[in-house]
Parts: structure tokens; C-alpha cells; sequence
């Protein structure tokens, strides 16, 4: 085989090893392991989880991927109402940079365990609303008020 067709060939293969090690990000049935990121332009599930845990420090119980949703399961370290928010506000950057950079989710759900009595037990981020968002076609306080809207509280709650 002349040298260029096994370059090529090698890279074929290469890139394709690239593309596995992307979706080894889900192993073990659909659950999605962590994974720094890199500078592959490909923005992956299990980089947003590593994101989530490395860079925002959030302690994720679980994080699975279905039928093109996300389902993730973090304990709040929230001790009120403002640093519920905040948390939420970095799942919601974290998430729009895995969207922006071609991410393979169209939703990601929260559900917040270890909460305050008051605090809210899950949310949901479209991955419409960030792309808009991170596209500068959405203001960051309308896609917060978005993912904020979707919220669900304990009955003892109030809001």
C-alpha cells in the first residue's frame, strides 16, 4: 500500500478512535462518566459533567443520557435562595457551552438532592434556549427566567 493511502487510512482510523473516546463519555448502560475537556471543537456529555464537578465544584450523584436527554442528579451545597440560583446559573453556562460547541442533547434535566426545605427539587434546560442564548439572540436574564419558570418545589415549599 503506497504511503499516502496509509497516512489517510491512519487518519481515518484515528479520527474515528476520536469520535469512540467522545461517546466513551457513556458507558455502563447510558451512564455518563467524566471526561476532561479538550480542544477538539466537539463538546461532549461527559465534559459538561466534568465541568460541573472540576470547575464548579458541584458533587453529581448522577448524570445519564436517553433518548437525547440529559438526566442529571447533583447534591446543592445551597444554603439559600441566591446560591440555589447560582448553582442553577452554572448548570445552565456549563450546559450552553457543551450546546454551543455541537453537544448531542436536546434537554437536560436537574433534580437537586441534599436541598434546603425550600429549595427546588428540579428544573429543566432546553437546549434551544442556550443555543439562542449563547448565540446573543437571548438575553442571560430571559433564559434564566426560563430554566427558572421550570422549577418544581416540595409542596411545604413557597416560593
Amino acid at each position: 500500500m503506497p504511503q499516502d493511502s496509509m497516512t489517510t487510512r491512519r487518519s481515518v482510523l484515528a479520527g474515528g478512535a476520536a469520535a469512540l473516546a467522545g461517546l466513551a463519555g457513556c458507558l455502563g448502560g447510558n451512564q455518563v462518566q467524566k471526561s476532561e475537556p479538550n480542544q477538539d471543537g466537539e463538546g461532549t456529555l461527559g465534559e459538561l459533567r466534568w465541568i460541573l464537578e472540576e470547575t464548579h465544584g458541584l458533587t453529581v450523584t448522577s448524570m445519564t443520557f436517553d433518548d437525547e436527554v440529559v438526566d442529571l442528579e447533583y447534591e446543592s451545597s445551597a444554603g439559600d435562595r441566591a446560591e440555589s440560583r447560582e448553582e442553577i446559573g452554572q448548570v445552565i453556562s456549563s450546559y450552553g457551552l457543551i450546546i454551543d460547541s455541537g453537544g448531542p442533547s436536546s434537554r437536560l434535566e436537574a433534580s437537586i438532592a441534599d436541598r434546603f426545605p425550600e429549595q427546588a427539587q428540579e428544573y429543566h434546560v432546553e437546549a434551544s434556549w442556550v443555543a439562542q442564548w449563547r448565540a446573543g439572540e437571548m438575553s442571560d436574564a430571559l433564559v434564566a427566567q426560563r430554566v427558572f419558570n421550570t422549577r418544581r418545589f416540595p409542596e411545604s415549599a413557597t416560593e
